[in-house]
């Protein structure tokens, strides 16, 4: 039986994030928020497709800015995690700005094993 593990693993934020509690507490929510809702890609990894996509999740001002994939795996799911790391609710994104948090790397793990 193969059971399908997806995961986006620890944040890892620059040392002057956490530096302070609030910013690891935001940090956390986002990687909470990410790996709820990536459980909807497990397709993917049930049809063999294993790996790491590493994003640059920038933020601005009134929000995200930019999301940059460091290292993907095809360009389909690239930008399916993409569009989902900006779906990430507003709420989240303000107090990860309000923490000064300018930007998060973000790498989300797509891996089948066998059971």
């Amino acid at each position: 039986m193969k059971k399908v593990i997806i995961s986006a693993v620890a944040l890892m934020v620059s040392a002057a994030a956490f530096a302070q509690t609030n910013n690891l507490k935001s940090s956390l929510k986002f990687q909470r928020y990410i790996s709820k809702n990536i459980s909807s890609y497990t397709s993917y990894a049930a049809d063999g497709v294993q790996g790491t996509v590493r994003l640059q999740v920038i933020f601005a001002n009134d929000g995200i800015g930019e999301v940059n994939v460091l290292t993907g795996i095809s360009q389909e799911l690239d930008q399916q995690v993409v569009a989902l790391v900006r779906r990430t609710p507003s709420r989240i994104v303000q107090k990860m700005i309000e923490d000064k948090q300018t930007s998060v790397i973000l790498p989300v793990k797509f891996v089948a094993s066998e059971n």
